[in-house]
């Protein structure tokens, strides 16, 4: 465990040298970065396995992706990659579902190859932290064919989307995710065609 309470009410702080599993969804900047610093310098040094699914690995590390890339998209890959090589031997590339005792890990590919999102517990306990499946939470859940320029294929992350809302709110699952404004966890709840978060419950 990471969190542990602060001095101030309501408040975590989040102590990185505790960490010693980390589970990455995908490899955008905003994702990975945070894991290390320059010159491949793991931030979380106490870390024994990275988990990420080996798709989203072989993508980022793909010499012939990353020189067709454009200029602009280039940065990404540096990042990803520098990320990658910070944790070394500690990275766990997987294609299984089952990875860890009460984890199940749940392919959500389209918004990159191997964007995976991470199932905890089972039953009514359960939360799924499904990474970047809405980055508008309010549109995408009521329009799930609307798509995001950072989406690597659009056609496949509506259909991820659409078929990922219709589970979680047939089997009431708890979500997470990383684009939400708070509260960030809750539930989905169908409404006609459409689908609306109900993110109060966590």
């Amino acid at each position: 465990m990471g969190w542990s309470p602060s001095s101030r009410a309501g408040r975590c702080r989040y102590r990185p040298a505790s960490n010693r599993t980390i589970l990455l969804t995908h490899g955008h900047p905003d994702h990975i970065g945070g894991l290390a610093g320059p010159l491949h310098t793991p931030l979380f040094r106490n870390v024994q396995q990275l988990f990420v699914h080996e798709k989203e690995l072989t993508f980022w590390r793909d010499d012939g992706i990353y020189s067709s890339a454009p200029d602009g998209f280039r940065p990404f890959f540096d990042v990803a990659r520098n990320g990658f090589n910070a944790y070394g031997d500690k990275l766990m590339p997987f294609h299984q579902e089952s990875i860890l005792p009460g984890i199940q890990t749940v392919p959500l590919f389209g918004h990159t190859p191997g964007h995976t999102g991470y199932l905890l517990g089972d039953g009514s306990a359960s939360l799924l932290i499904w990474g970047d499946i809405v980055h508008f939470p309010h549109i995408q859940m009521a329009q799930p064919e609307v798509t995001i320029a950072f989406d690597s294929d659009p056609i496949q992350a509506s259909r991820t989307r659409g078929q990922l809302l219709d589970r979680v709110a047939t089997d009431k699952l708890s979500i997470s995710g990383m684009h939400f404004n708070l509260p960030t966890a809750g539930l989905v709840q169908r409404e006609g065609n459409a689908y609306v978060p109900k993110l109060s419950r966590t």
